[in-house]
């Protein structure tokens, strides 16, 4: 059975057709209309099986449709769960159709009018036309909106600009100049915005930052600085034109609060890493010496193997290089000119590491190894004078290596120690010869 209307002015009227064949069909007319019959063959009735789609007929929505690659044929069925009752449009005419009977009840069809009059196929009347443009709001009020939003929104440059502009004021607190290098450091970490801050002179900043009373904000600014140049070479050429690296090395032997000077290493190790320059002149500088002073007191263990691991990769950097590069190439030359072994021989670099293999914990023992490889060729000599010391640590470590049950943390530190030893002793035979 099928129920129609067609867009008019007017009410909607249910009437009867003779018609008593397969799915009969009511039609719905307008009371200032002729009745509309629509003709049950231009109506597509679907079933829960594939059924063609003849030509012209009105297919209900919400149908699985497809075309047979077979046949070349457009068909139809129900969706899986659907019941009977399908809308169809075609034209100015619109009906339903009931798939499940021939015959619509009584409330079917007073809900079916009901429904044809809240359709959004309806033609409003500009009393309807009114209330759904006060409900919602126009593109030109939505866009308008958006602007303001828009006008809210600050980019990261925008935000280390306006950053810098209230670090570089002298009226403000201590608390607040803390929270500005905190919002500073996440910021910075993003490359352009750290070259902008270099730009804007936020380096030459940071380093009169490093001489203030407050031990709190020498070691924030240290540390924005070490994140603003980290893997940056921009704002590492900025720092030695602002001069930060003389001053973090004078900040790294003066400075007397062990939290400071952490930072201020993390910042040294952020200009020199992957710059040979800076390399270069934070050993005429007098970078090495204000190393080598840091082991002197024994409360400063973890600093002295950051130290350690440090230079062990400087000078692994090095030997990479000048082993990879041609020695016509500009970058082969800059690394050559660093006197980097000569430099940690004269200052007895070798020597101090040594004793930290005796510290207690795992991990600093696990670096210091590590370093001793890396710096066999310059401290070969030293490290002979250790080998019963190392025989012994490798055994330590393989009773831990095969107590280990999960990872092979300790297993790597062995075979470290055990790569180290047979070094020694490939080294030893070559000098018995």
């Amino acid at each position: 059975m099928c129920v129609s209307s067609e867009h008019a002015p007017g009410a909607l009227t249910v009437v009867n057709t003779d018609n008593d064949d397969d799915n009969g069909e009511v039609a719905v007319e307008n009371e200032d209309s002729e009745i509309t019959n629509v003709d049950p063959l231009n109506v597509f009735y679907p079933e829960k099986d594939w059924k063609k789609i003849q030509p012209g007929q009105a297919i209900p929505a919400g149908l699985h449709v497809r075309m047979n690659m077979q046949t070349g044929e457009n068909e139809a069925k129900l969706m899986d769960g659907d019941d009977g009752h399908k809308y169809w449009k075609i034209g100015e005419k619109e009906g339903m159709v009931n798939t499940d009977s021939k015959e619509f009840t009584h409330e079917e069809l007073k809900r079916a009018l009901k429904d044809f009059k809240a359709t959004k196929h309806d033609v409003p009347n500009e009393k309807k036309a009114e209330e759904i443009k006060q409900k919602y709001r126009s593109y030109d009020e939505l866009k308008e909106d958006f602007r303001k939003i828009n006008m809210g929104i600050k980019t990261g440059q925008e935000i280390v600009t306006e950053l810098f502009e209230k670090l570089n004021s002298t009226n403000i607190s201590t608390e607040a100049r803390e929270t500005l290098l905190e919002d500073l450091e996440y910021h910075l970490h993003q490359y352009d915005n750290a070259v902008l801050f270099g730009d804007l002179g936020g380096i030459s900043l940071l380093v009169k930052e490093l001489n203030r009373t407050d031990p709190t904000l020498r070691s924030l600014s240290a540390f924005v600085l070490g994140s603003a140049i980290q893997n940056n070479p921009k704002t590492q050429i900025n720092a030695i034109e602002s001069g930060a690296l003389h001053q973090l090395i004078r900040s790294l032997a003066t400075d007397p609060v062990i939290a400071v000077k952490k930072k201020v290493l993390y910042a040294i190790s952020s200009i020199v890493r992957h710059f040979p320059f800076a390399q270069k002149k934070f050993l005429e500088l007098g970078g090495l010496r204000s190393l080598m002073h840091l082991f002197e007191d024994n409360k400063l263990h973890s600093l002295q193997v950051k130290v350690i691991t440090l230079m062990s990769d400087l000078y692994e950097e090095r030997v990479h290089w000048l082993g990879h590069l041609a020695p016509t190439e500009e970058k082969y030359k800059q690394y050559e000119q660093i006197p980097l072994k000569d430099s940690l021989l004269d200052h007895g670099f070798c020597d101090v590491m040594v004793p930290l293999l005796e510290l207690p914990d795992h991990d600093s023992r696990e670096k210091i190894v590590f370093s001793m490889l890396s710096l066999y060729d310059c401290c070969e000599k030293k490290f002979h004078k250790i080998v019963s010391y190392l025989s012994k640590l490798e055994d330590e470590y393989l009773v831990l290596a095969v107590r280990e049950d999960d990872g092979d943390y300790f297993q790597q530190i062995h075979k470290n120690i055990n790569s180290l030893l047979q070094q020694l002793s490939v080294a030893y035979k070559k000098d018995e010869l």
